[in-house]
């Protein structure tokens, strides 16, 4: 109360209405009403009524808490005692919500009806009819989706003190026998392969007062393994201490099943490219063709590893080529990629040992939706010896 009343005496001394200071002091919603109108209201009342505080001042109670009831809000031939009047009422707000009050009227100055101040108290047993209708429908939902919020403590054992109805369709287990470690931890949860990365994972971030993400595999009740992806924040004390780990944990299986199988498809590409006479390659547009991607074929074709051509990281392709043939094979690809065509050309190149090679490039190029060209995408191999035996050398 110290606080609060040298805030209401720094108010003064500055040149603020006393009776707009008790506003401040008021915990709960509270407005300053006088014969006219509203004066003012504090920051809890302009939450409850939907309003901001520009759009409360000048304007009648009953604008901001229209009464579902035909009684007015506050009887006008009401006592004027100091103790005041108090009364429960429903109204709909200006925000449109329907919301039951108990309507607290306070005279100001004795012997006079106004100014007076109202405080606004939600019956706790009926919050905005509106909110309880969201609740619920939030509820619902969380509860048929394999998902759940939670809060836990920052143990090992993730011990957890709230969890929503997801976790039956998640994990199998209903919350009361994951909360409180009744039945089962969330940690037995847990593979136990990856139990050690998501405890340092999340450790570290909480470290860093930042936001953690992890993926890794749970057991269901049944049995069954599934991948979950989890997001949450620690909840910290006055002295940065952590007091909890609040969250949301969802299942990726289907998501994770759909990686893993594109990444196998992509292992058994690259094996076969490898076993190619050649090498595939994704280019840009430019004359040095630096790659972005090309296949182990290259190192056979060049002498270079991948690692040394992409990015042109040690070489560029555009510098293998012999000089005299490199405008040759920049016009005809370029005829290729603006008639929208594949392109073919035959041409010489140097590799690591020094040695010269002819060969076949085939490609197209690659465009965006507005039919830019962002990329070349082809293959190349080695036709030397072909070209040897037609000239009979």
């Amino acid at each position: 109360m110290a606080v609060k009343r040298a805030r209401s005496e720094q108010a003064t001394e500055g040149g603020q209405d006393p009776r707009l200071a008790l506003l401040d002091l008021a915990e709960r919603a509270a407005l300053l009403v006088g014969p006219e109108g509203i004066l003012a209201g504090n920051e809890t009342a302009c939450r409850l009524l939907g309003v901001r505080a520009a759009q409360i001042r000048g304007r009648k109670p009953d604008q901001l808490l229209e009464p579902l009831q035909s009684a007015p809000l506050v009887d006008p031939e009401a006592s004027l005692s100091d103790s005041g009047s108090r009364k429960l009422v429903r109204c709909r707000s200006a925000a449109g919500q329907g919301v039951r009050l108990e309507l607290r009227v306070r005279n100001l100055e004795p012997g006079r009806r106004w100014p007076q101040i109202w405080m606004l108290l939600p019956d706790g047993a009926l919050v905005t009819e509106a909110t309880t209708e969201h609740a619920h429908r939030l509820q619902e939902l969380m509860s048929h989706l394999p998902s759940v919020l939670y809060r836990s403590d920052n143990t090992p054992s993730w011990t957890m003190r709230f969890i929503s109805d997801g976790c039956r369709s998640l994990t199998g287990y209903d919350e009361d026998q994951l909360l409180e470690d009744r039945e089962i931890s969330y940690l037995e949860l847990i593979h136990p392969e990856d139990r050690g990365r998501v405890w340092n994972d999340i450790q570290q971030a909480l470290r860093e007062f930042r936001p953690f993400r992890v993926s890794y595999r749970i057991r269901t009740a049944l049995g069954a393994e599934k991948w979950v992806w989890e997001q949450g924040v620690g909840v910290y004390g006055a002295d940065n201490r952590i007091v909890a780990v609040e969250g949301f944990i969802t299942d990726i299986t289907a998501r994770k099943r759909t990686e893993d199988t594109l990444s196998s498809s992509q292992q058994a590409l690259a094996r076969l490219l490898s076993n190619l006479p050649g090498m595939a390659y994704r280019c840009r547009n430019e004359p040095d063709w630096m790659f972005e991607f090309v296949s182990d074929g290259c190192v056979e074709l060049t002498g270079y590893l991948s690692s040394e051509l992409v990015q042109s990281r040690t070489v560029a392709y555009g510098d293998l080529i012999v000089a005299e043939d490199r405008e040759r094979v920049w016009q005809e690809v370029q005829q290729g990629v603006q008639a929208r065509k594949p392109f073919a050309s035959t041409y010489r190149i140097i590799g690591a040992d020094g040695g010269v090679k002819w060969v076949w490039d085939r490609g197209n190029g690659v465009y965006d939706a507005r039919g830019s060209v962002i990329a070349i995408e082809g293959f190349v191999c080695d036709v030397t010896e072909v070209l040897e035996r037609r000239s009979g050398t």
